[in-house]
């Protein structure tokens, strides 16, 4: 995928860490990406994902979040509900 492609991905970024996800912010619109948009945790990420106008063609994931997991958000993702034996 070329820059010029990446303006008109939607992505968005699930990270707890402030740092963390401005130097992912850089990195993405450093090369191309214009709409980025964060979570500071999974269930962050949910409710903006209920709420968003847009769908989100990337997400990217921490793993290791306080209140949901990224593996756990993965899966909510995936098939549309929590499951019990879902890591948390």
């Amino acid at each position: 995928m070329s820059e010029e492609n990446l303006g008109s991905v939607h992505i968005l970024v699930v990270e707890d860490e402030a740092f963390s996800v401005e130097a992912v912010r850089k990195v993405l619109n450093n090369i191309g990406a214009t709409s980025v948009a964060t979570a500071s945790s999974g269930a962050d990420a949910l409710k903006l994902l209920e709420d968003a106008d847009c769908n989100f063609d990337l997400t990217i994931c921490d793993i290791e979040m306080p209140e949901m997991s990224g593996d756990k958000l993965v899966y909510v993702l995936r098939y549309g509900t929590a499951s019990r034996t879902c890591r948390s």
